[in-house]
């Protein structure tokens, strides 16, 4: 008749790929957060000073931030579907590498842009993914028992 799953196989789909995807989120966020610690450096900032860990949380918000956001619109429409999930992890391992890169200042441009820009260009990057990958691996609707 066609490939029906048994409800404990679609169970085990749907739970693993929400595993995956929200493992991709923290793996990704840890990295954008060490990536804008270590990349931008404040000429005023001392980091042995009084209040010194409530700045370093506020700049690792930009690191993760995206990913958190990300990871809440993107659990809702890549759910059960291994293949779209897979998709989003590849482009989201680019998209942070890219990002990784601009926030160490690695890439030979003129104009830096600013931590901020970076990672607002980050979190809609990943959401347009997160849309792309649901469109391209859509699963068929079914029509009934």
């Amino acid at each position: 008749m066609g490939n029906s799953k048994t409800p404990g196989k679609a169970y085990e789909a749907i739970v693993h790929s929400r595993q995956r995807l929200g493992i991709v989120h923290l793996a990704l966020a840890l990295i954008g957060s060490f990536s804008v610690w270590t990349g931008s450096p404040s000429l005023h900032f001392n980091l042995f000073s009084r209040g010194a860990g409530w700045i370093m949380i506020v700049l690792s918000a930009l690191g993760w931030g995206p990913y958190l956001i990300s990871w809440f619109y993107s659990r809702s429409i890549l759910d059960e579907n291994s293949r779209a999930v897979t998709m989003f992890s590849v482009g989201a391992l680019l998209i942070a590498a890219a990002a990784a890169a601009l926030y160490q200042k690695l890439l030979a441009v003129q104009l830096s842009p600013s931590p901020i820009f970076i990672s607002a260009g980050v979190a809609v990057a990943l959401l347009i993914l997160a849309k792309f990958s649901a469109l391209i691996f859509a699963s068929p609707l079914n029509t009934g028992d």
